[in-house]
């Protein structure tokens, strides 16, 4: 029995034969350089469409991070780098603020959960998952790169919402199961 197979079928990947055949495939054609460039996931601010297309197919990294700018710009590279990867990248956002990870100047539906009162943090988690997930989406994120459960022990900020890790935990599985959601 070949137990890898079998792993790559269950939690985290879920993955049908179709999908399992894809990854075993891919992986087989890819050389050194190739799976050397997917450990890479740099930050980029490349904005013009040649030297993107050119880094893209010089460097093959596994994603890139692009930082929030215009909703068009961010999309076009997006589409660039899908265009340009032999592989499909990973197109990563801080998308617990929805869209505002990637596009900013776009009109964007969201309360931060550290704003909210504990008692009802737990019901708004899942709907900010929920306006993550679509939003990041909508633009082409596919990888959520977002310090959700950040725990912060600043005692200097009076601002500051202080939780027990038990809440943390349960915040993050609300907020994890609608994000993870087609």
């Amino acid at each position: 029995m070949n137990y890898e197979r079998v792993f790559k079928k269950k939690k985290p990947f879920y993955l049908n034969d179709e999908q399992l055949a894809f990854v075993e495939q891919t992986i087989e054609s890819m050389s050194l350089d190739d799976k050397i460039g997917q450990l890479f996931l740099p930050i980029n601010f490349i904005e013009e469409e040649q030297p993107l297309r050119e880094f893209v197919r010089k460097f093959q990294p596994g994603g890139a991070l692009n930082r929030p700018a215009p909703g068009a710009l961010n999309q076009n590279r997006h589409r660039i780098m899908q265009e340009e990867s032999k592989i499909p990248m990973f197109i990563p956002a801080n998308i617990e603020s929805g869209g505002n990870g990637t596009a900013v100047g776009e009109p964007h539906l969201v309360i931060h959960y550290r704003l909210l009162q504990p008692e009802i943090q737990n019901k708004y988690a899942y709907e900010l998952g929920k306006i993550a997930g679509k939003e990041g989406r909508a633009v082409g994120i596919n990888y959520a790169f977002a310090p959700i459960i950040d725990i912060d022990y600043n005692t200097l900020n009076q601002l500051q919402i202080h939780v027990h890790l038990e809440m943390i935990r349960k915040l993050y599985m609300r907020w994890h199961l609608h994000i993870s959601m087609d």
